[in-house]
């Protein structure tokens, strides 16, 4: 089943093979992170666009604020004009309850 860890301890997840409590440390708005399109792409002007879109993220058993940091990115990345919605979709995660998540 999963691991309970306490506040402030080091939890290293064999099952997914990370440290749980370094990637709960870092901040949920990731500044710096590169750029990896191709410099015509970098340099290119783009049109305002009114086109809106819907990001969906996909998770199973998943840390939260993995999720979170996605769902950040998201915001981040993509103009609030042209964001319709995030929606998140739980695919039966059965080690870890988000029910921070749920409506």
């Amino acid at each position: 089943g999963a691991h309970l860890k306490r506040v402030g301890e080091d939890y290293f997840n064999p099952r997914e093979g990370y440290n749980e409590s370094f990637l709960d440390a870092l901040p949920l708005l990731r500044e710096n992170i590169p750029d990896f399109r191709p410099p015509i792409c970098v340099n290119q002007s783009y049109k305002t666009s009114t086109t809106k879109v819907s990001v969906i993220i996909n998770y199973h058993n998943e840390l939260l604020s993995l999720v979170l940091r996605s769902v950040y990115s998201v915001l981040a990345a993509i103009p609030p004009h042209n964001l319709q919605e995030v929606i998140l979709i739980d695919d039966a995660s059965n080690l870890t309850s988000h029910h921070e998540l749920r409506e």
